[in-house]
Protein backbone atom coordinates (compact mmCIF):
# COMPACT_ATOMS: atom_id res chain seq x y z
CA UNK A 1 0.00 0.00 0.00
CA UNK A 2 1.00 3.41 -0.41
CA UNK A 3 1.06 6.46 1.41
CA UNK A 4 -1.56 8.91 -0.37
CA UNK A 5 -1.62 12.56 -0.06
CA UNK A 6 -5.09 14.11 -1.16
CA UNK A 7 -4.85 17.34 -3.12
CA UNK A 8 -6.91 19.48 -4.47
CA UNK A 9 -6.75 21.41 -8.41
CA UNK A 10 -6.26 24.67 -8.02
CA UNK A 11 -5.12 25.71 -11.76
CA UNK A 12 -4.48 24.28 -14.98
CA UNK A 13 -2.37 26.04 -17.63
CA UNK A 14 0.70 23.72 -19.20
CA UNK A 15 0.78 22.11 -15.60
CA UNK A 16 -1.77 21.00 -13.31
CA UNK A 17 -1.65 23.08 -9.89
CA UNK A 18 -2.56 21.20 -6.87
CA UNK A 19 -2.87 22.61 -3.45
CA UNK A 20 -0.39 20.91 -1.45
CA UNK A 21 3.50 21.33 -1.09
CA UNK A 22 6.88 20.96 0.47
CA UNK A 23 4.89 21.98 4.05
CA UNK A 24 2.91 18.49 3.30
CA UNK A 25 5.77 16.57 2.19
CA UNK A 26 5.31 16.81 -1.88
CA UNK A 27 8.65 16.21 -3.72
CA UNK A 28 9.68 17.08 -7.39
CA UNK A 29 9.55 13.53 -9.02
CA UNK A 30 6.44 12.13 -6.49
CA UNK A 31 3.58 10.52 -8.67
CA UNK A 32 -0.19 11.98 -8.70
CA UNK A 33 -3.15 9.75 -8.97
CA UNK A 34 -6.87 9.71 -8.95
CA UNK A 35 -8.06 5.87 -8.47
CA UNK A 36 -5.81 3.52 -10.32
CA UNK A 37 -5.35 6.34 -12.96
CA UNK A 38 -1.60 7.97 -13.05
CA UNK A 39 -2.01 11.35 -13.44
CA UNK A 40 1.59 12.92 -13.93
CA UNK A 41 4.14 13.72 -12.14
CA UNK A 42 5.27 16.14 -9.51
CA UNK A 43 7.62 19.01 -11.77
CA UNK A 44 8.15 21.82 -9.21
CA UNK A 45 7.10 22.37 -5.54
CA UNK A 46 6.36 25.67 -3.40
CA UNK A 47 5.32 25.32 0.59
CA UNK A 48 1.53 25.19 -0.26
CA UNK A 49 1.31 24.50 -3.78
CA UNK A 50 2.76 21.89 -6.44
CA UNK A 51 3.09 21.73 -10.29
CA UNK A 52 2.13 18.49 -12.13
CA UNK A 53 3.23 17.38 -15.30
CA UNK A 54 0.51 15.55 -17.51
CA UNK A 55 1.00 12.40 -19.90
CA UNK A 56 -0.06 14.42 -22.55
CA UNK A 57 2.96 17.08 -21.76
CA UNK A 58 5.28 17.23 -24.26
CA UNK A 59 7.89 16.28 -21.86
CA UNK A 60 6.46 13.31 -20.37
CA UNK A 61 7.76 9.99 -21.41
CA UNK A 62 6.59 6.66 -19.66
CA UNK A 63 7.35 3.25 -20.09
CA UNK A 64 3.53 1.38 -20.55
CA UNK A 65 2.53 -1.45 -21.76
CA UNK A 66 -1.48 -2.34 -23.56
CA UNK A 67 -3.42 -5.31 -23.02
CA UNK A 68 -6.28 -6.57 -24.29
CA UNK A 69 -8.19 -9.63 -25.89
CA UNK A 70 -5.04 -10.12 -28.86
CA UNK A 71 -2.10 -10.18 -26.46
CA UNK A 72 -0.18 -7.37 -24.96
CA UNK A 73 2.36 -4.78 -26.49
CA UNK A 74 5.28 -2.78 -24.76
CA UNK A 75 5.93 0.84 -25.35
CA UNK A 76 6.84 3.93 -24.56
CA UNK A 77 4.09 6.50 -23.69
CA UNK A 78 5.58 9.95 -24.99
CA UNK A 79 3.03 13.27 -24.84
CA UNK A 80 2.36 15.13 -27.68
CA UNK A 81 0.62 18.83 -27.54
CA UNK A 82 -2.86 18.86 -26.51
CA UNK A 83 -4.54 15.68 -25.08
CA UNK A 84 -2.49 13.55 -27.47
CA UNK A 85 -0.50 10.78 -26.09
CA UNK A 86 1.54 8.70 -28.49
CA UNK A 87 2.85 4.93 -27.41
CA UNK A 88 5.96 4.63 -29.32
CA UNK A 89 8.42 1.41 -30.28
CA UNK A 90 5.68 -1.05 -30.13
CA UNK A 91 7.07 -4.35 -32.15
CA UNK A 92 5.36 -5.24 -35.34
CA UNK A 93 4.83 -8.76 -33.91
CA UNK A 94 3.24 -7.52 -30.48
CA UNK A 95 -0.83 -7.78 -30.46
CA UNK A 96 -2.53 -3.49 -29.95
CA UNK A 97 -5.88 -3.08 -30.96
CA UNK A 98 -8.23 0.26 -30.66
CA UNK A 99 -9.68 0.02 -27.04
CA UNK A 100 -7.17 -1.84 -25.28
CA UNK A 101 -5.98 -0.44 -22.10
CA UNK A 102 -2.86 1.34 -21.41
CA UNK A 103 -0.58 0.87 -18.16
CA UNK A 104 2.31 1.92 -16.38
CA UNK A 105 5.09 -0.64 -16.59
CA UNK A 106 6.55 1.01 -13.41
CA UNK A 107 9.86 0.77 -14.63
CA UNK A 108 10.53 4.80 -13.63
CA UNK A 109 10.71 4.46 -9.76
CA UNK A 110 8.50 6.91 -8.72
CA UNK A 111 5.70 4.92 -10.46
CA UNK A 112 3.93 1.52 -9.11
CA UNK A 113 3.39 -1.15 -12.10
CA UNK A 114 -0.25 -1.03 -13.60
CA UNK A 115 -1.65 2.24 -12.94
CA UNK A 116 -3.99 2.76 -16.14
CA UNK A 117 -2.72 5.06 -18.35
CA UNK A 118 -5.42 6.02 -20.85
CA UNK A 119 -6.88 3.66 -23.96
CA UNK A 120 -5.59 3.17 -27.38
CA UNK A 121 -7.48 4.88 -30.24
CA UNK A 122 -5.74 4.29 -33.10
CA UNK A 123 -2.94 1.84 -34.10
CA UNK A 124 -0.14 3.42 -36.57
CA UNK A 125 1.08 1.05 -39.04
CA UNK A 126 4.07 1.73 -41.86
CA UNK A 127 5.15 -1.19 -43.64
CA UNK A 128 8.62 -0.44 -43.74
CA UNK A 129 9.39 1.60 -40.28
CA UNK A 130 10.90 -0.68 -37.47
CA UNK A 131 8.62 0.18 -34.95
CA UNK A 132 4.01 0.64 -35.16
CA UNK A 133 2.87 3.28 -32.57
CA UNK A 134 -0.48 3.66 -31.19
CA UNK A 135 -2.43 6.96 -30.20
CA UNK A 136 -3.48 6.97 -26.28
CA UNK A 137 -6.31 9.00 -24.92
CA UNK A 138 -7.19 9.58 -21.48
CA UNK A 139 -9.29 7.63 -20.00
CA UNK A 140 -11.02 10.63 -18.29
CA UNK A 141 -11.12 14.77 -18.47
CA UNK A 142 -8.51 16.17 -16.65
CA UNK A 143 -10.64 19.15 -15.81
CA UNK A 144 -13.83 16.83 -14.20
CA UNK A 145 -11.35 15.87 -11.37
CA UNK A 146 -11.78 17.65 -8.18
CA UNK A 147 -9.03 15.33 -6.36
CA UNK A 148 -6.47 13.46 -6.87
CA UNK A 149 -3.80 11.78 -4.71
CA UNK A 150 0.06 12.09 -4.24
CA UNK A 151 2.00 9.16 -3.52
CA UNK A 152 4.87 9.41 -1.21
CA UNK A 153 6.98 7.28 0.19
Amino acid sequence: TYNLLPARLIGLSRYLKIDKGSLSGVKVGQAVIFEDNFIGKIVSVSPASSNVELLTDPDSKVAAFSQGLEGRAKGILLGQFGTEILMDKILHEEKVSIGDLVYSEGLEGFLPRGLILGKVTEVLERENEVFKQAKVTPIFDIRDLELVFVIKE
